[in-house]
């Protein structure tokens, strides 16, 4: 196993224990966002099928409404974009 796909497999492990956690202790916001994401880090070193950022992206945005929790993920969008350009 290289060192990429090592890393974004912790990172997909991290995510599911602090999604555990966020169930056990009932933190609703958490435990959706954690939800989430949890499946990125392995979407990303796969590249799902050969599919682009932009692709993953939008499968992430609807899988946000799907889950509701779109407004934190636009929220995150914007702040990120708006760092980013600073």
């Amino acid at each position: 196993m290289q060192s990429r796909e090592l890393l974004h497999r912790l990172i997909y492990r991290a995510l599911i224990e602090i999604r555990e956690e966020a169930y056990r202790i009932q933190n609703k916001k958490l435990f959706h966002i954690s939800d989430l994401i949890h499946n990125l880090p392995l979407q990303l070193e796969r590249g799902i099928e050969n599919k682009s950022y932009d692709e993953i992206l939008s499968t992430l945005q609807v899988r946000a409404t799907e889950k509701g929790s779109e407004i934190w993920l636009e929220n995150a969008i914007k702040d990120e974009t708006r760092q980013r350009d600073c």
